[in-house]
Formats: C-alpha cells, structure tokens, sequence
C-alpha cells in the first residue's frame, strides 16, 4: 500500500508541475524557415506568462527529440538546479527574449541526426517549482537541405520583409542558352508595396534602373563555383521604403552586365506579419 501511495503522489506532482507550465508564450523565428546548417535568432514572447514575465533573466532549455541536447556548448546543465549559463537568452525588451543558434553548431551534430524539430523550453536558472517558472515544450521545424535543382531558388524559401534572402541562380540549367555561358551575372531587382493599411502602392520601386544595374555593387552575383551564383540581401534595408511602407513581393531577373541577355522574371511573394 505504501509503495501504491508513493506511486500516485508522484504521479499527482507531476501532472501539477506541467500544469503550472505556461502554454501561453508565443514564438518566431528570421529567417522565418531555416536548414540545421544556417544562423537561425529565435525571438520568445512571454507577455502572457506572469511569472516567467517578471524575472530579469530567461534561460532557454534546448534539445533534438530523441537525440542529443546543446553538446556544442556543454549541455543544457540542470534543469531544476540551475542552466548552463551560456544558454542565457537576450532581453530584446516588452517581454521578448532572443537566442541566436546555428544548430549544427550548437548541438555539434550532423543534419542528419538533427532531423526536422528542435524543442525548447524557456525557463529560470533553476526551474521545477511548479509556479509558472518554464514554459511547456514548445518546437521549431527545421528544413531540409535536400532541395529539387532550378534555374532560379531562394533561400528561404519562404521570407518575411524583416529577412536576409539568397538568391541561387544556375546557369546550367537556365532557359535562355546565352545565359549558360555568363561568366559574370547581375540581378535586375524590383519590389511591389503597401502602405501601412495594406493598401497596394502604384507602381514599383527599383534597386537600380535597369542601364545602372551593372554598375551596382549590391546587384553583382556571387559565382559559387559549378555555374551556380548567389546574390543575399536583406531585406529590411535593399531597397529605399517610405514610412510605413511594406514589401509584398520580390522579383528579380537574372542578366548579364549590358542587359543584352536575360532570364526570365521570377516572384517571390513576401509574408508580412504586422
């Protein structure tokens, strides 16, 4: 009887201690999508979270299910007796915490044994007292690096106006056969807004026109070598905004300097989430 009794109080504590986790902390991440081998900053907000609200100091408790936890750090230390300290999250203020990981780095793992999920928890230095003081398990997808061969891609593949973007351009496999022979390439690149109540703005705002776009540094491609080249921008700043404007889309068309040769013009449509 005294060891069915034992059984049921633990039982009964841990169920109290989950129900005092927080399940109201919200979560996102830029880039908005990311692969276990790019720099990923995870911002936390904790607004709804009385407890983990007050304190000065928010710890990110971080693992691979199933797999290891931040060996690339040292571990997650101990979970009711206090983290590793550099697990320690930024105070990015009005209750938002950030932390800035690249995964396989972070977890001194392969992608492959990272999969497709990292959990986290936010937690105090020392949790466990069951009073609001960690989060529940909360999880980030992550990408996979296998990707399907294109003209043109980018990286992510989806992006918000507030992300840093690559573009991949591969000559090899471009529609125009002029294109496949460029030693150099350059990016005509134009974005459609909207004001800050949505409304579309008339027209297009250009990075450079179409004659200066050779002589622009930030429009010249990166040959990566295998007639892939890449070209990242972000895109908080690429091109020049009015207050409270917002991009929509993105689109781009691949070039040589003179503007003689072309691909075709692709779109990405931008996610804004005000």
């Amino acid at each position: 009887m005294k060891k069915l009794y034992i059984v049921i109080v633990l039982a009964f504590s841990s169920l109290f201690v989950k129900a005092q986790s927080c399940d109201q902390a919200t979560f996102r991440t830029e880039p908005a999508t990311f692969t276990a081998e790019d720099e990923v900053k995870l911002f936390v907000d904790v607004s709804s979270c009385s407890y983990l609200a007050s304190l000065d100091e928010l710890y990110i408790w971080i693992f691979i299910p199933g797999g290891p936890g931040p060996d690339g750090v040292g571990g997650n230390g101990d979970f009711c007796n206090g983290s590793n300290s550099e697990l320690l999250m930024t105070n990015e203020g009005d209750n938002v915490w950030s932390f800035t990981f690249t995964p396989t780095e972070l977890f001194a793992a392969s992608p492959a044994i990272i999969g497709s999920e990292i959990g986290f928890i936010p937690k105090e230095f020392a949790a466990c007292k069951g009073n609001g003081d960690q989060t529940i398990d909360l999880f980030l997808p992550v990408e996979s690096l296998i990707f399907t061969p294109a003209e043109s891609r980018t990286f992510p593949e989806s992006f918000t106006s507030k992300d840093f973007v690559t573009l991949y351009f591969d000559q090899s496999l471009a529609d125009n056969a002029d294109m496949k022979t460029l030693e150099d390439v350059f990016v005509y690149a134009f974005a459609n807004v909207i004001d800050e109540n949505g409304v579309p703005v008339e027209g297009n705002i250009e990075k450079a026109p179409w004659t200066e776009v050779g002589t622009t540094p930030e429009l010249t491609m990166t040959d990566e070598g295998n007639g892939v080249f890449s070209l990242t921008v972000d895109l908080r700043s690429f091109f020049e905004l009015e207050a409270g404007q917002m991009i929509s889309s993105f689109s781009y068309i691949y070039r040589n300097m003179e503007g003689t040769v072309q691909s075709g013009t692709y779109s990405s449509d931008v996610i804004n989430n005000n």
